[in-house]
């Protein structure tokens, strides 16, 4: 072919083929169809299966509608670019790029295969978007795809890509990527145009969101596909390099690009860097993106990436930036990660440099240094590279990173430290140095040191937060908490040993969160796991944390990792106590870890399942499920599996969520379908519990496990499984394999069973994602398909199916469509779950016949392809096909209302409001009146169901609104052919007005219903009914809440009524008002409330209407006077509105009569004016009478005869009505009259009165006065104020604003001036001056005193307000305490404003004064005397605090006793309210107070002047210390007065007590006589003792070091003895010196005190050890080492008590002597608390020889062993061993072998009779039993248990009851043997030993004497309940060769006890039958 006919053939195949169509034909070319089939497919079809394809594209990424209108529309169907100009083409092409990009991630599925179909055949992109195709098909270079796109490209000559794909396009085929890499490469390509394009793919799909797998793999893989072919010999140029580094950099600092972009970059970068040295530009480029935050890069990945490079480049000097520290640490777990990258990868160059860059930053990166400092195998260089940074570092954080980093490589940082010059000697003790040492020996070292500091500081668990003070005890603290995550046992184990001090370091710590570290390993120490788990057992922590973060990791067995911590785990208490029941793994081969494995996971979920904190276990193993740790992760998963299908429905359900959320990866390489415990899954686990395939099987297994377990009984369509839903939404994603999709589906819906498509339908109609809804609705399709055949009706179902037709996702739609064409494809006779489908609903719902539904159906499948393309199409379908309007024939009518009706019942049944909304919103268009009767059927419910109307309440507000106004859509004109009188539509409008209820729904049932009939249809009804609903509707309005009833009346105007039933309905509602009169005083009431109903009525309606469009009508004029008239007749019962009502009347009458021009027509009405003139007589309201004069003259041009009959009444109301006018022209007279005479009348009554006397002036005025202030309430009320203001002002507001405001104050007190204006007065002073204000409270005050006078007086009353009226004392009080009221709120009025001082403090003596005067019995309670203290303090606050002092100064020096009782309470009520600096200020005036109040005590005021004393006290400055160290010998004093009350001495106490906390060193010369005056008073009342004590603590608190021995002595033997009045004040008092005097003063003193102590009684005596106790509980260790040895001696002499008590003339009773020796024994306890174990050894043996070995050289031990004095010391020696043993447990266990040789002798004797005491034998006997129990193997053998057993077995016999005793007495006297063979046997599993205690039971059983047999049997059974598990071994000869004969016993007794432990056995191993045969 020649050039020039090659070239017409390309122009042609551009332009030619639009040429022959209007809108141009397709290309010919084709990306789907081979030509020939391509060219059979015109426009159309291609556009069909385009838009095909495109919405099952939006469906997958909602991201293509933005398409829809440019590409794949109707209008992008008429579009030819070939006819479009160049700025639309551009524009277009723009369009098209994206779309392809977009299209890109979805090349391989058919539907994206559709839409570029439609591309390139109607915008040719093949042609005019070659480029960007060719970019978009480059990741599926080698598919079939790829190929399919190349054979069909054109690409110009110019464009790049001509030269590598042109060749290619005539056999166009799979392309290698070798072959890319080659040709995008600068030799084939030097402008690298190809390169960047393909380089910069990433960043532009970023841009556009469309970024996916496919292009992420190609990219990556053709960079390094690019950089090897340069690794082999050819270079990289620089060019290359620079378009490689310039994408690396722009990719990896886009923020939010997520981890697999990021994960994309790194193996080209690392690469690329590996293979060529970068410039130090471009690579700090690389390292500033590779640490940029907010990218959403996988932490491990990116900071590896960043290490190796580091690491690569080891000489590159240039860092990582000066912002690298802030970004690097905003890299989660970062420190971890450095570390993890240099023990896997050995990174040591890389985490150099990034540590480096990081101690530059020491404060800030201070918690990521501070790990890797702790590291323990840190390489050198990263060592000299922290220290040299550290050492250089200003930041104080830096100093203890420096420490810790040098005590771990002393010999790489101290060269550095001394160069740098840096000391960083410890300052408090190499302690601080040790703990953090790399040796274990001084890390133990330190720790102990650090408890040492910590015990020196007293620190315990209740004072932890205030010791945290100290900087030693913070370091201390943090040293011993950071220990707690060593890996070393040692350094553990010396945490652990001091758990006291551990516990009170872990207040406000997570103890778990610590620790966690240690067990988040994969092969954790097992000592180091004993240690922690030891401990946590007893820690107290939550259950269910110790369970996530220290139990979960290490239950799993797995291959190569011991099970550890299995006799730690049995100390658990609660609910993980079932740890215990794990059994030791007999060995590490893998069956045995398995079967192991089973029986934890059996074990721990059975415990979960029954654990009252279920939800907190399941939380923790759902936390696990991302735990770093395999064994974990796995054993959460495992255990979810089994718990999680027996749990209740919501924790299920938020489980599955917890579990969706963490299970991010995907499942779908897992086909296998396994059990949680599977033989091959747990061998995974056992071997592979890092594999992610074993995880992913877990998982698998978990879902599968709850999706076979059962579901409840459901009604799906009304309440949905959750569980249920969201295990199908797992089955349907893609995140399971097909396999395991399909198992959950099958077992899902297995479970379902026959339920199936109902529980489908609950998901298609529910809120689940599109693509499940569609899912759902394909497998109901294929469940009706299923059932063809059948003959199964599934009508049922369709509503549910009309739902998704008007889903607004087309998948659906289709989906629906075809599961539509399923159901109508068979009909049959059974309807499916016609029971079921709405659970008890389901009755409620009508069926179809046969014929109707498929004729229903055919008509929606006629417009199938409709209903896919519009969601809305449905309702016009149902309008068009159930219009009731239709002319076809009844049979068609009856098709019609029948389908409505069944969908109204399904509507009604489907209590579901997001269904029914839907289903109503299909029919919302059809005009039927069955549509009305259908909606009424599902409102009646509403208003009768409750259950409904609360279902309905409980919807969200705008749902609930959306659906009633469907509902009541149907209430339209079209429709009022249903709604006649006798139907129950009719019936519910009127119900729902007649029965208001106040609910919610009603009310918007009510608003709803009333504004659809207002909108048309209440026109169309029948009069009748229109006058019925006015008339309810308006009875309604007076029943409804307010709100409501605003909202109706707002409606009321548009239900539109002629003239005539406007009549009707006022006839109808003034009924009330026409009714006689009732007599009877019920039927009054109820004819009250008629009237005021309808008078609310009347008011409404008439309001309602719109009387100016009415026409004229005479008869309705004639209703509106009637209405006036009935109105006027019941005006006096009227209780309100009848003003406004008359109003309203006339107004309409007056519109009325307006339009009237026929003079007949209105008397043919008998309309008179008689009624209007009623109205002006009868009404007081100017309005009503304006408008009834307006009528009347409206009238008079029709009836004017008539109205000249009334003119005189007319015109006598007008002028009565001139009088009543408030208008500015009467009021200005009236001023003008007052501002003339008024003063002249001032003057001369100032003449009349004395010069200077006001109470003369006033009375002079009285008259004057009153005559203004009387008609105060006359007055109109906003003309009142500025009356009197100018009243006031004209008689001179100095003189006369006081009289005036008494004047109007008074007339409060009157009841004609009750109704006046309460806020007159206040007003009026207001308008004044403050002086003048001031000048008035004092003038006031002075009258409330001279009122107060007049009370007493006879006949000469000095008042003011006397003179008014009749003096009567009852009035004058109220006047007092009126005018005293009105005192206190002028006064306030006045706060803040400037106030004569001496007139304030004039007016306060007075009202000081005043108190005192009401303060007599008569007065004390009443308001007058509350008033006075109002008013002090109301005026207070018009005075200065030096004022306040200065007027309590001067009443204390000359006030009355009543005065200075009233001042001092005021003092003291104030003085809390001064500041300190103004309190510092007036420091001498309050002195002088106290001073004065001081010297008062004993005299006059005493409660008071102590009260004022204490109130300074507990509020002063230093200023005021010397007043008060001047008051305590006066306060001391009192107490010493043989007069003083107990009151006055209580009330004394206390303020000493306040005065010595406040004095502290300023009371020590007074501290003997407090003593001694405070000790004089405990024998007082309890009141007073208690008191005393308290003040006596106050002073040893304070003074501690001030108080003598002998002062403590007496205080301590004081509060002894008072023990026996009240215990808790002798504890607190003795408590407190405890803690407080120091040990070496207290110690002497307590011990001498025992001197007077000896011969007390039990109560003191149990009292002073009881200070004994808390004085060695307090005392300082080292202080008391000091003392130990006389204490010891001390209390070897106490132990001797019970000789000496039975040396007294009177016999002690032997419970005084136990208690008494119980509390010394107690007290010796808490001594040996303090001592160490080396101290307290010798200390013990010591104890031994005094009890044993001293008397046995005495002639006492003549008797031996049965010696009294022996007896009594080793009963001390056991009860002191039985103590320790039950405080310290196992711990002193070692010190029974002190005893033992004792108690074997003391046995050996009780055995040979020589010995008869029953109390030591029981003691013994306990003390062994306590020894056996707590043992713990730290003590007792088997050579040592062997050895006891014969010899306990010696003491069966012992002791037996008397013949007069019970056979419980029996039992108790051989109570303690029997412990003692029960503790035994507990404390060990030894089958020798077991065997040798079985045997001598049994042999003890064959004893002579029946009470040995008897011991021995208790024993036996004792023996038994406490250790049945290891002694079955000896049951036959037990039962066979024993107990066998003793059921046959001569005793009785012997023989129940026998059948008793025989039975007991049986319990155990079941029946004994064969043994006793």
């Amino acid at each position: 072919m020649s050039s020039l006919a090659s070239q017409l053939q390309k122009i042609a195949s551009l332009d030619a083929a639009r040429l022959t169509s209007r809108t141009g034909a397709p290309s010919s070319k084709s990306y789907l169809f081979p030509a020939r089939t391509a060219a059979s497919h015109d426009l159309d079809s291609i556009f069909a299966l385009a838009q095909s394809g495109f919405y099952e594209l939006v469906a997958l990424d909602v991201g293509f509608e933005e398409f829809e209108d440019e590409l794949f529309s109707e209008k992008a169907r008429r579009t030819d670019r070939m006819m479009l100009n160049q700025a639309d083409n551009e524009r277009l092409d723009r369009v098209l790029e994206r779309c392809l990009r977009r299209l890109g991630k979805w090349i391989d599925i058919m539907a994206g295969g559709k839409c570029i179909e439609w591309l390139v055949r109607r915008f040719r992109v093949h042609e005019l978007n070659a480029n960007t195709v060719i970019q978009v098909f480059l990741p599926y270079h080698d598919s079939p795809n790829f190929a399919r796109m190349l054979a069909i490209l054109t690409l110009a000559p110019s464009s790049a890509y001509h030269a590598p794909f042109a060749a290619l396009v005539q056999k166009a085929q799979p392309v290698p990527r070798a072959y890319l890499a080659t040709h995008l490469s600068a030799t084939r390509d030097p402008s690298l145009r190809l390169l960047t394009d393909a380089a910069s793919m990433i960043r532009r799909a970023l841009d556009e969101d469309v970024v996916h797998r496919a292009l992420l793999t190609f990219w990556t893989g053709l960079l390094v596909d690019m950089i090897e072919v340069a690794g082999k010999g050819v270079a990289l140029g620089e060019a290359t390099v620079k378009v490689f580094v310039e994408a690396f950099v722009d990719v990896l600092s886009t923020p939010n690009t997520g981890a697999d972009v990021n994960a994309a970059v790194y193996p080209p970068l690392v690469l690329m860097t590996r293979s060529t040295t970068l410039a130090d530009a471009p690579f700090a480029a690389i390292l500033s993106a590779l640490i940029t935050p907010g990218t959403g890069a996988e932490p491990a990945q990116r900071v590896l990436t960043l290490l190796v490079l580091l690491s690569q480049r080891r000489a590159s000097s240039s860092g990582l930036g000066e912002h690298a520290a802030k970004h690097l640490l905003k890299i989660p777990n970062l420190a971890n990660l450095l570390i993890s990258a240099l023990e896997k990868y050995a990174l040591e160059d890389g985490v150099k440099i990034v540590v480096g860059a990081m101690a530059e930053h020491p404060g800030t990166c201070e918690k990521h240094v501070a790990i890797i400092v702790d590291y323990p195998t840190l390489p050198p260089a990263v060592v000299d590279t922290l220290a040299t940074r550290l050492a250089t570092s200003s930041v104080a954080a830096a100093r203890p990173l420096l420490q810790t980093l040098r005590q771990r490589h002393p010999s790489i940082v101290d060269p550095i430290l001394l160069s740098s010059s840096v000391d960083l000697l410890p300052a408090t003790g190499s302690g601080f140095v040790d703990v953090h040492s790399s040796d274990v020996t001084a890390r133990v070292a330190g720790v102990k040191d650090m408890y040492n500091v910590l015990s020196a500081a007293g620190v315990t668990a209740a004072n932890v937060s205030e010791k945290l003070v100290d900087e030693q005890v913070v370091s201390a603290r943090t040293a011993v908490l950071a220990r707690l995550a060593d890996d070393d046992a040692a350094v553990v184990g010396a945490v652990y040993a001091e758990p006291e001090l551990l516990r009170a370091l872990l207040v406000d710590v997570e103890y778990t969160q610590v620790v966690a570290r240690a067990f988040a390993v994969d092969q954790p120490k097992a000592d180091v796991v004993r240690a922690h788990l030891k401990y946590a057992a007893g820690s107290g922590a939550d259950n269910a944390t110790l369970f996530e973060r220290v139990l979960i990791p290490v239950l799993l067995a797995v291959e190569g990792r011991a099970v550890v911590g299995l006799d730690e785990l049995a100390l658990f208490k609660g609910d993980l106590a079932v740890l215990a029941g794990f059994k030791t793994v007999p060995s590490a081969e893998k069956s045995a870890l398995i079967e192991y494995n089973r029986s934890v996971l059996s074990i721990v979920s059975t415990a979960i399942l029954q654990s009252t904190e279920q939800a907190k276990f399941i939380d923790a193993l759902v936390a696990n499920l991302d735990s770093p740790v395999p064994a974990a992760k796995l054993f959460a998963t495992l255990v979810l599996a089994e718990v999680l299908p027996s749990i209740s429905s919501t924790a299920l359900t938020i489980a599955l969520s917890k579990l969706s959320s963490t299970l991010a990866g995907s499942l779908r390489d897992i086909a296998d379908i396994e059990v949680p415990t599977s033989d091959s899954l747990l061998r995974s686990v056992v071997s592979k519990p890092a594999n992610p395939k074993t995880q992913q099987r877990a998982a698998v297994a978990l879902l599968l496990a709850v999706a076979k377990s059962p579901r409840p009984s459901t009604a799906w369509l009304l309440s949905t499984d959750a569980v249920a839903l969201a295990l199908y939404r797992w089955a349907n994603s893609a995140r399971l394999s097909p396999a395991a999709g399909r198992a959950v589906l099958q077992a899902t819906l297995a479970q379902v069973g026959s339920d199936a498509l109902v529980f489908l339908a609950s998901v298609w109609t529910g809120d689940a994602d599109a693509a499940i809804r569609s899912a759902a609705l394909e497998h109901a399709a294929a469940f009706v398909a299923a059932a063809r055949g059948t003959k199964t009706d599934f009508q049922v179902m369709v509503p549910a199916v009309l739902v998704g037709l008007q889903d607004a996702d087309k998948g659906v739609r289709q989906a629906a469509v075809a599961l539509l064409r399923a159901i109508a494809a068979d009909a049959g006779d059974e309807i499916y779950a016609i029971d079921s489908v709405y659970g008890a609903r389901s009755e409620l719902v009508q069926l179809l016949k046969p014929s109707d539904l498929t004729s229903y159906l055919q008509t929606l499948l006629a417009v199938a392809d409709d209903l896919l393309i519009d969601p809305s199409r449905l309702g016009a379908v149902h309008a068009a096909a159930l219009d009731g309007q239709s002319k076809a024939g009844k049979k068609d009518a009856a098709h019609r209302r029948a389908v409505l009706d069944w969908l109204f019942s399904h509507a009604l049944a489907w209590r579901f409001l997001s269904a029914r909304t839907s289903l109503l919103t299909s029919i919302a268009k059809v005009s039927n009146p069955a549509r009305l009767r259908g909606s009424t059927a599902l409102l009646l419910p509403l208003v009768k169901d409750a259950d409904e109307a609360a279902w309905l309440e409980a919807a969200p507000a705008d749902k609930r609104a959306a659906y009633l106004d469907l509902v009541l859509g149907s209430f339209a004109a079209r429709h009022a052919s249903a709604v006649d009188p006798k139907s129950e539509t009719w019936d519910f409008l009127v119900d729902l007005l007649q029965k208001p209820e106040a609910n919610v729904l009603a009310q918007q049932l009510r608003t709803l219903a009333a504004q659809k009939l207002a909108d048309g249809l209440f026109a169309s009804l029948q009069p009748a009914q229109k006058t019925q609903y006015v008339v309810v509707y308006i009875h309604a309005l007076h029943a409804l809440l307010t709100d409501e009833s605003l909202v109706l009346k707002a409606l009321l105007p548009k239900l539109v009524l002629s003239p005539g039933e406007i009549v009707d309905v006022l006839q109808a509602v003034v009924q009330p008002l026409e009714a006689p009169n009732q007599r009877k005083k019920a039927k009054h009431d109820e004819t009250d409330d008629a009237t005021e109903q309808a008078v609310s009525g009347l008011t409404v309606f008439i309001e309602s209407r719109s009387w100016a469009t009415l026409p004229a009508n005479a008869p309705l004029v004639a209703t509106l006077m009637g209405i006036l008239s009935s109105v006027l007749s019941r005006r006096q019962s009227i209780k309100e509105g009848v003003d406004y009502l008359e109003q309203e009347v006339l107004g309409a009458i007056l519109s009325g009569v307006e339009k009237i021009s026929d003079e007949k027509a209105l008397r043919a009405a008998h309309v008179g004016i008689e009624v209007v003139i009623k109205v002006i007589r009868a009404s007081g309201n100017p309005r009503t009478a304006q408008r009834a004069l307006l009528v009347a003259a409206e009238l008079a041009r029709l009836i004017p005869d008539a109205v000249l009959h009334n003119i005189m009444p007319i015109f006598t109301f007008m002028g009565a009505a001139d009088f009543q006018r408030d208008d500015a022209y009467s009021f200005g007279v009236v001023e003008k009259t007052v501002a003339r005479i008024v003063p002249v009348m001032a003057a001369a009554l100032r003449d009349k009165a004395p010069t200077g006397d006001r109470l003369a002036l006033y009375n002079e005025a009285r008259t004057f006065v009153g005559i203004f202030t009387d008609m105060a309430g006359r007055l109109p009320r906003h003309r009142t104020l500025p009356f009197f203001v100018h009243l006031v002002k004209s008689l001179g507001a100095n003189d006369f604003l006081a009289p005036t405001l008494m004047l109007l104050v008074d007339r409060a007190t009157t009841k004609a001036g009750r109704n006046g204006p309460a806020d007159l007065p206040l007003g009026l002073a207001g308008a004044f001056s403050a002086e003048v204000r001031v000048e008035a409270v004092s003038e006031i005050v002075n009258e409330v005193r001279r009122l107060v006078a007049d009370l007493s007086a006879v006949d000469d009353h000095q008042a003011f307000l006397s003179h008014v009226a009749q003096v009567d004392p009852t009035r004058t009080l109220r006047q007092a305490t009126v005018l005293l009221g009105f005192t206190s709120s002028l006064a306030r009025q006045l706060a803040g404003k400037p106030a004569s001082q001496p007139r304030v403090e004039a007016a306060i003596e007075q009202l000081i004064a005043l108190a005192a005067a009401v303060s007599t019995p008569a007065l004390r309670g009443s308001e007058l005397g509350r008033a006075v203290q109002d008013a002090v303090g109301a005026v207070m606050g018009l005075l200065s605090v030096d004022g306040l002092l200065a007027v309590v100064v001067r009443v204390l020096e000359a006030g009355t006793a009543h005065d200075v009782d009233h001042a001092l309470t005021v003092f003291t009520e104030r003085l809390g309210l001064v500041r300190a600096d103004v309190r510092a200020r007036n420091a001498p005036q309050t002195s002088a107070v106290v001073r004065l109040a001081a010297g008062m005590l004993g005299k006059q005021s005493t409660p008071a002047c102590l009260a004022a004393i204490g109130a300074v006290a507990a509020s002063a400055v230093p200023q005021e210390d010397g007043a008060l160290a001047a008051a305590v010998p006066a306060v001391v004093g009192l107490l010493r007065a043989p007069a003083t009350s107990n009151a006055h001495l209580a009330a004394a106490l206390a303020l000493l007590d306040t005065l010595v906390r406040r004095l502290a060193s300023r009371a020590i010369p007074h501290i003997q006589a407090i003593v001694d005056a405070a000790l004089a008073l405990v024998a007082s009342s309890p009141a007073v003792a208690r008191q005393a004590f308290a003040a006596l603590a106050t002073l040893v608190d304070a003074l501690p070091t001030f108080i003598s021995g002998k002062q403590v002595g007496s205080i301590l033997a004081a509060a002894v003895r008072y023990r026996a009045t009240d215990d808790q004040v002798s504890a607190a008092v003795t408590g407190g010196i405890a803690k407080r005097v120091a040990t070496k003063t207290l110690v002497p003193v307590v011990m001498d005190l025992w001197k007077s102590m000896q011969d007390e009684d039990q109560v003191s005596l149990e009292g002073f050890f009881l200070l004994l106790r808390q004085t060695l509980k307090h005392a300082d260790r080292t202080a008391l080492a000091a003392l130990l040895k006389p204490v010891f001696a001390f209390f070897l002499d106490v132990f001797d008590l019970r000789h000496r008590l039975s040396l007294r003339a009177v016999p002690v009773p032997e419970p005084t002597v136990v208690a008494v020796e119980r509390s010394a024994i107690g007290s010796f306890l808490e001594l040996v608390n303090k001592l160490s174990e080396g101290t307290f050894k010798p200390l013990f043996v010591r104890l031994y020889d005094w009890a044993v070995v001293d008397l046995a050289d005495t002639a006492a031990a003549a008797a031996g062993l049965a010696d009294r004095r022996l007896v009594d010391r080793t009963a001390v020696l056991l009860h002191v061993m039985a103590g320790l043993l039950e405080r310290f447990r196992h711990l002193l266990s070692p010190y029974m072998a002190v005893l033992q040789p004792h108690v074997d002798e003391l046995l050996g004797a009780y055995a040979a009779r020589d010995i008869a005491d029953h109390a030591l034998w029981a003691l013994l006997l306990d003390t062994l039993a306590t020894s056996f129990e707590v043992d713990d193997g730290a003590y007792y053998t088997d050579a040592i248990h062997l050895g006891l057993v014969p010899q306990l077995g010696a003491q069966l016999g012992l002791f037996p009851a008397s013949a007069a005793s019970s056979s419980s007495a029996a039992a108790a006297a051989a109570a303690p043997i029997a412990r003692a063979f029960a503790a035994l046997a507990q404390s060990t599993a030894s089958e020798p030993v077991l065997r040798a205690l079985n045997g001598a039971l049994c042999m003890a059983t064959r004893a002579d004497d029946a009470p040995t047999r008897l011991a021995a049997l208790g024993a036996m059974d004792a023996v038994w309940a406490s250790q049945a598990d290891e002694l079955i071994a000896f049951v036959p000869e037990t039962v066979a060769e024993f107990l066998a004969e003793l059921l046959e016993d001569e005793n009785a007794e012997v023989e129940a006890a026998a059948r008793k432990v025989l039975g007991r056995i049986e319990g155990v191993v079941g029946s004994l039958k064969e043994y006793l045969e």
